[in-house]
């Protein structure tokens, strides 16, 4: 962890950004070349940037970011690197800014840096785009050819960026823009007769075409499907032809399709069909059930309109095993046509796709899904058993690759979390999958969930957005970008994506408690308690030991101790060993009743299950300084791997936090107020922290003190402002 004493300086300067497009699926399916790319791409820009008396601030992994003088320097720089990365076929985006940044040693902040990133980003391969500032001083330059792309809107840049694109060849000429120009004038006949043909088609489509879907959204959830054989083992493949037939259905962006695991508790319910519909908030269901002779399956399905009580489609299909990715696409395809939803091409491709052209690999794959989804390390192994046998079928099955980089990842992770190698199995089939299948949504998710258990949270949040571009109904896509956001310290943008995910998950007894529980958990963050309270009492009526864990803790941190001994008691009521008791220990610390946490206590034995940091610090109040600096020595290197590792919890969560409080516990000052301004100038200094480090005992030495004082007031001054801007997007109904 570094000190905050670097010099900061300010500069008017131009920033350039520049990517390897594709970089991710090319180290999966060639890493020797991906290496040699990346080396030679590092080579160009030393090289360039020296003749155009520009600096390399630093690389970001294949990414690189330069600083110019002049910004007609930086595009005459930009275009001969892509002109030679063009010649050695490197894939090269760059984006290009004008602006003031600040320099702090050897990073860089300020619009410069984040709208030259957003530009880059936004290009296409091959491609420079530049902000209007950098246009305005370039456009009279001979030498320099450009062309308008778009007005946009960056996140934290409080006015519209014009974008142009510097061109480097005659073939750009003859590429179409990635937006349309907004000429106003010229294009207004044209939107005229656009909507007026628009109102033809709906008053055709309206008289001729008479309809009962109406305003209503089309919200769908795909029941279990039944299976028929007498053969009961079958159920893998009722259960596999449910998930992948709503997993088309995902893909369509025009709908709203509910998770597979939202559905799994109605198998065997005798609720109607209307009460499930309303528990789940949909207004359509689709039932099935599959039946197998041999090698041939019979698939019934039904598209049921609940408002209007009707069953609005119903089809058989026979098919062989061969064909069965045929029938899937088909069904999502005709429920789509009732309900009159839109389907791109880009959609139609990815329903399409078949994932694999031989059977009995596939068949592998569904029964390797259905030991996934069971859970546990033994169905995990049988799972991967199953995946591998299946690639070795099928050694492009990019689906298979993908589910047992998640099935190695889930089986080994606390084996491996203190390991350098972390998550890399998980990362390379992903990778792997992505190099066969690059539009595959489960591939991009995977990645997503690797670099957010590396904390790497902008890629992070790229990945998931990619995963959730080709599968808009993929909730867990939607919670690993908001959880990836969370971590950035961008709770407007967690909140909008767990939104987005909690109305997939409706109805999942597991997962959709868990998206209420990061939603009290943003709440925390920014201090709004009562806010944070109310989801945590809807989590009671899913799992009550959650749900008042999360409540007493709550209380707890807003000094309520009677109010968070009342939930405290309600969760030792349901669960006397677990929650309660790691809840006891807390609440006995910080409501200063120390001597029930003693080693020789029989309490519940409480101390046994403290943390280091914590039993070091209750050994110090009981005087027993020997036995107390054995925990002292475990917490620091536990504090310190998981921060050296950058694991979550190391560098945006609870442990620096902890860490401080040691050092500040022990006298360290200046190490404590270290680490609490790196925290600052990070904002991962949570409300709830803020909170928090106001009465936590650990920080007695000193609260006092003017620095720690003014630390809580800076804090709470910046949460304020994102409570406000929280309000303002709640109330316009963002979420």
């Amino acid at each position: 962890m570094k000190s905050d004493h670097s010099e900061v300086v300010r500069k008017h300067v131009t920033i350039m950004f520049t990517d390897i497009a594709g970089y991710t699926a090319l180290m999966g399916s060639d890493e020797d070349r991906a290496f040699k790319i990346l080396r030679r791409n590092r080579a160009i820009h030393q090289d360039l940037a020296k003749k155009y008396d520009g600096k390399l601030i630093k690389e970001l992994g294949d990414g690189m970011l330069l600083s110019f003088n002049l910004p007609s320097d930086a595009v005459r720089c930009a275009i001969e690197i892509q002109t030679t990365c063009k010649a050695e076929q490197i894939p090269l985006k760059v984006g290009i800014h004008d602006g003031e940044v600040t320099f702090e040693g050897m990073d860089v902040f300020g619009d410069g840096v984040n709208i030259s990133s957003r530009l880059q980003a936004d290009a296409r391969k091959g491609n420079i785009y530049v902000s209007d500032s950098v246009y305005r001083n370039v456009k009279n330059k001979k030498d320099i050819r450009s062309r308008f792309i778009d007005e946009k809107s960056y996140k934290n840049v409080d006015e519209v960026i014009k974008v142009y694109q510097i061109i480097t060849s005659e073939d750009e000429l003859l590429e179409k823009p990635t937006r349309a120009q907004k000429t106003w004038r010229k294009n207004l006949n044209y939107a005229l007769a656009a909507v007026l043909g628009l109102a033809i088609v709906v008053i055709l489509i309206w008289k001729f075409y008479p309809s009962n879907i109406g305003d209503q959204e089309r919200s769908i959830a795909v029941m279990p499907f039944s299976n028929e054989t007498a053969d009961s083992s079958n159920i893998y493949l009722a259960n596999g032809m449910m998930e992948e037939i709503r997993n088309s259905l995902a893909k369509i962006g025009d709908l709203r399709v509910l998770s597979k695991t939202s559905t799994q508790k109605y198998r065997a319910t005798t609720l109607s069909l209307f009460d499930i519909a309303d528990e789940l908030n949909v207004n359509y269901l689709v039932e099935g059930s599959i039946q197998r002779q041999g090698d041939i399956l019979k698939i019934n399905t039904q598209l049921i309109d609940i408002k209007n009580d009707d069953n609005i489609w119903a089809e058989t299909y026979r098919s062989g095993i061969n064909n069965v990715f045929s029938v899937q696409s088909e069904v999502a395809q005709a429920i789509a046509g009732q309900l009159k939803a839109i389907i791109s091409p880009e959609e139609m491709k990815v329903i399409e796709a078949k994932p694999t052209n031989n059977d009995e690999a596939y068949d592998l794959y569904l029964r390797g899904k259905e030991f996934f989804n069971r859970g546990g390390k033994s169905n995990l192994n049988m799972a991967i058993n199953f995946y591998e046998r299946a690639i070795d079928l099928d050694s492009e099955f990019a689906l298979a690759y993908a589910w047992l980089g998640m099935a190695y990842f889930q089986q080994s992770f606390w084996d491996d979390y203190f390991k350098e190698n972390f998550g890399d199995t998980m990362k390379y089939f992903a990778n792997k999958a992505l190099s066969l299948s690059p539009d595959l949504s489960d591939g991009y998710w995977l990645l997503a969930e690797y670099y957010w258990q590396t904390a790497e949270y902008d890629s992070c949040i790229v990945y998931a957005k990619n995963a959730s571009d080709l599968n808009p109904n993929n909730g867990y896509a939607y919670e690993i970008m908001g959880k990836g956001y969370y971590f950035n310290r961008d709770y407007p943008n967690a909140l909008i994506n767990f939104e987005k995910c909690r109305r997939i998950l409706i109805g999942d007894n597991v997962q959709y408690p868990r998206i209420l529980d990061w939603f009290s958990t943003v709440y925390m963050a920014i201090g709004d308690y009562e806010e944070a309270h109310k989801y945590r009492e809807e989590i009671v009526n899913y799992n009550p030991n959650d749900g008042y864990w999360g409540l007493w803790l709550l209380n707890l941190m807003k000094k309520e101790f009677d109010l968070s001994k009342i939930y405290l008691d309600s969760l030792c009521a349901l669960d006397s060993v677990g929650w309660c008791r790691f809840s006891l220990m807390y609440y006995y610390i910080f409501s200063g009743q120390l001597e029930k946490l003693k080693p020789e206590n029989d309490h519940l034995d409480l101390f046994s299950i403290t943390e280091p940091h914590w039993k070091a610090y209750i050994l110090t109040k009981l005087n027993r300084h020997e036995d107390a600096k054995e925990y002292y020595d475990q917490s620091f290197e536990y504090l310190q791997k998981t921060i050296e590792l950058e694991r979550i919890t190391g560098k945006g969560g609870i442990n620096p936090y902890d860490l401080a409080a040691q050092f500040a516990w022990i006298g360290n000052k200046e190490k404590a107020y270290e680490i609490l301004y790196y925290m600052e100038k990070e904002q991962n200094l949570e409300g709830w922290m803020v909170w928090w480090m106001d009465y936590d005992p650990r920080f007695e030495a000193i609260r006092e003190e003017d620095a720690f004082k003014e630390i809580i007031q800076r804090q709470e001054e910046r949460y304020a402002e994102i409570r406000a801007e929280i309000e303002t997007m709640e109330t316009a109904g963002v979420f």
